[in-house]
């Protein structure tokens, strides 16, 4: 082979060589962003996450706050059980803080605390509120009528039934927005075969 066929052969193999590296080198370079752009997306998820936190932490002690002054305020159980009850209004309850006849912060303590015990009754939320377990809504009024002295005044634990009611649509609405259940799915469902209606605004147990 001639000096020329050497010369140029090994220009080839070092023009494979570069072009190896500069690939290798684009791999790499490729890879490292693509690590940068997890990291980013990494640390924004924990910063949110830590946020959530905070606030979940400070609702927790607001409510526990609340619930104490509501607790001291309370009346005792033997005034209590001396007022008259009140019976469940005719026609819509779109009032119904007005409508409970509580002082604003005695309705928000309440309203707080039987949302936090229909989370741990684990309702179910793809469900309408009249196809919820009773025995589970029946564990939740006794729950908040020891929680609250007031609720029993409200026959037949009217008041804790549509606040659980709300609480429900609320979630249902939200879980759809963020996907957590199908809008078609959840049309469906509602068109189901009829159950027996129960009755869940039950008498004190």
């Amino acid at each position: 082979m001639s000096g020329q066929s050497k010369c140029a052969s090994t220009k080839r193999d070092l023009e494979i060589l570069v072009a190896d590296l500069q690939s290798k080198l684009t791999l790499e370079t490729e890879q490292r962003g693509a690590l940068a752009a997890e990291l980013d997306t990494a640390k924004g998820t924990i910063t949110r996450l830590e946020t959530e936190l905070a606030e979940t932490t400070q609702r927790a002690q607001d409510a526990a706050a609340a619930a104490a002054a509501v607790a001291a305020a309370a009346p005792p159980q033997a005034q209590v059980q001396d007022m008259p009850t009140i019976p469940k209004p005719l026609g819509t309850l779109r009032k119904l803080e007005e409508l409970s006849g509580l002082s604003h912060a005695d309705y928000k303590a309440i309203q707080r605390s039987v949302r936090n015990l229909a989370v741990r009754a684990d309702l179910d939320v793809t469900q309408d509120f009249r196809r919820q377990s009773p025995e589970s809504l029946a564990k939740l009024y006794k729950a908040a009528r020891e929680e609250h002295l007031i609720l029993k005044r409200f026959q037949n634990n009217w008041m804790t039934a549509e606040l659980t009611k709300r609480f429900l649509q609320k979630r249902r609405k939200h879980a759809v927005r963020q996907g957590y259940i199908n809008r078609a799915f959840l049309k469906m469902s509602a068109r189901g075969p009829a159950r027996r209606r129960q009755r869940h605004d039950t008498p004190e147990v």
